[in-house]
């Protein structure tokens, strides 16, 4: 709760994944998830706030594929498209706290989304960036399963037999990727290592 919440989504599969993170002064920190079979926006804030239980965020970030951006929604705000609709339902239970957008106009290219994660993960010098909680079942799954094909392109063979992970096409390293990729360029632009505040400029 002392941290923002981000919220890290791809709603181009099903079911579809909601990863949690945080950015904290190491890096990238995942520590829960949820997956929702049929996507709307009120049963994703639902799981998301049934996860949480009691514990209320300071603040949210919404990260994940820019092509929700371009949905139309009912709930549209500023340009928002789908995660328009998903604000309106967790300020239904938050109330209103700071909710703001972290997806680009465009998705970046797999391939370089692919080798951003894989840098955060651990780069040229051995520094980790990136941490996963053993919660993130699906997550880790994921990144045990997914391979790159000749041209660049993923290869998602879907979850892995393992505890408490169902076989399936799930896409929660996309999910993750969108926000690394967020962050990698905040931090070129911007110039800090420092954790993201959010100001909820983007959200008024």
């Amino acid at each position: 709760p002392a941290l923002p919440l981000i919220l890290c989504l791809d709603n181009n599969i099903n079911p579809k994944p909601c990863e949690f993170g945080q950015s904290v002064r190491e890096g990238l920190r995942f520590f829960n998830e949820v997956r929702v079979f049929g996507g709307s926006a009120r049963a994703m804030a639902e799981a998301v706030t049934a996860k949480l239980g009691s514990a209320k965020p300071m603040a949210i970030g919404l990260a994940g594929d820019a092509t929700d951006r371009h949905i139309s929604s009912a709930g549209d705000s500023n340009g928002w498209g789908w995660y328009g609709d998903f604000k309106a339902e967790l300020r239904r239970v938050f109330g209103n706290i700071v909710i703001e957008l972290m997806v680009p106009d465009g998705n970046p290219l797999v391939l370089s989304r692919l080798q951003t994660v894989n840098g955060y993960m651990r780069n040229a010098t051995g520094e980790r960036r990136l941490t996963v909680d053993p919660k993130c079942l699906h997550l880790i799954a994921d990144f045990q399963g997914v391979s790159v094909d000749d041209n660049g392109g993923l290869i998602k063979p879907g979850s892995r037999a393992g505890k408490g992970v169902e076989k399936g096409f799930t896409d929660p390293s996309d999910a993750i990727g969108y926000w690394v990729c967020w962050h990698a360029d905040r931090r070129r632009n911007e110039r800090t290592d420092a954790p993201e505040i959010l100001t909820g400029k983007l959200s008024l």
